[in-house]
């Protein structure tokens, strides 16, 4: 019997199919945390070309800016995941192109990062 554990079923519990589900589970979730930190919430509190009806509503609605930024936040962590789950799912096929396209994410979530504080 080799040392790889097994699930209940049978299959190894780091098997490509599994870790391409836990990675697609995880686009959906930062995909569903930024759009509803950045496009829903804090879109609401935004007034374009009103700076003080802008801090006005991000103090009488602070709950509702910091759910906004957590859930931002939250996204890059997702991001972060989904980009490592994708290099080791693509590592035995090319580490080399595995690498960048990891970098390429890295790169993607820096900057997903830095919208999340604006």
């Amino acid at each position: 019997m080799s040392t790889t554990a097994l699930s209940a079923r049978g299959s190894p519990t780091n098997s490509p199919r599994r870790m391409a589900r836990i990675a697609g589970l995880f686009q959906a979730l930062e995909g569903t945390a930024s759009s509803q930190g950045q496009e829903f919430i804090r879109a609401k509190l935004i007034v374009s070309g009103n700076a003080a009806a802008t801090a006005a509503n991000i103090l009488g609605h602070s709950r509702l800016f910091w759910t906004g930024f957590v859930l931002s936040a939250a996204g890059v962590a997702f991001h972060i995941i989904w980009t490592l789950l994708f290099y080791y799912l693509f590592r035995p096929v090319s580490r080399k192109i595995a690498l960048l396209a990891a970098f390429v994410m890295l790169v993607g979530c820096a900057i997903q990062a830095v919208t999340a504080l604006l």
